[in-house]
Formats: structure tokens, sequence, C-alpha cells
């Protein structure tokens, strides 16, 4: 694969499985495992797995801990806020949610970093705003 091509087929890997991934956690759900402790089995083993790396690459890292603190607790919430919503909710509202991310991210980077909304942006909002609707049944 060329390294033009490598991102692409990254990030069309990486939205597959976040697309998939409520599959998994509502199969083991309705058999009566789930919840927090699913959770926290499927973040330990992704953890122990990454570990060696993180390890490996730590003084890369070093000098940022505080903004990385963060940024793990914050999207340790998020993706658990995610999993329970998937495990327990309307797949379909909280698909909508997640597919709304491009309005969400340009909201808050408007409102916390002062981004001005250009064309890119206004564009990637509205196209999740039409996914939206037509996942409600728009017409």
């Amino acid at each position: 694969m060329n390294r033009a091509a490598a991102p692409l087929a990254i990030l069309a890997a990486a939205s597959c499985v976040w697309g998939l991934a409520w599959v998994p956690l509502k199969a083991l759900g309705a058999e009566g495992l789930g919840g927090l402790a699913l959770i926290l089995v499927a973040s330990a083993v992704a953890g122990a797995v990454l570990l060696p790396r993180l390890v490996a690459e730590r003084g890369a890292w070093r000098d940022g801990r505080r903004g990385l603190a963060a940024i793990a607790l914050l999207g340790g919430y998020s993706n658990l806020t995610f999993a329970l919503a998937t495990m327990y909710g309307d797949i379909v509202r909280v698909m909508v949610l997640f597919y709304l991310l491009p309005a969400w991210g340009a909201l808050g980077g408007r409102i916390f970093l002062g981004e001005r909304l250009d064309a890119p942006r206004v564009l990637a909002v509205l196209m999740a705003l039409g996914g939206a609707w037509l996942t409600l049944g728009g017409r």
C-alpha cells in the first residue's frame, strides 16, 4: 500500500470498527453480560495489549502529562457513556448522536476555542444534520 492510501485505509477501518462497535455490546448485553463489568473487561484487555507500546514511548509524552491525563479521563468517560448507551439505549438514537459528532465538534470549537466556521466545517455540519434527518425518517 502506498503512503497516500494508508491514511484512507486506516480511516475507513476505524469508521467500520466504530460503526459496528455496538453489535457485540448489544449481543453480550442480551446474554446477560453487560454494564460496567463488560466495559471494564474490554477496556482492560485493550489496555493490556497497548501497554507495551505506551511504556516504550513514554518519553515522547512526558511533557504533556496533564493534558494527556485530561484527554484520557474525558475520552474514557466518552467511551463509557457510548458503550452504555449502545447496550441499554435505542441504537438509532445513539447512532444519530454519534453521527452528529461533526456538529458537536464545530459547536464546541466555536464556543470553547473561538474557531471560526469555515466552509468545510459548515459542510460537515450540514452533512451530519442531513444524515440525522434521513436516519430519523426524513423525506
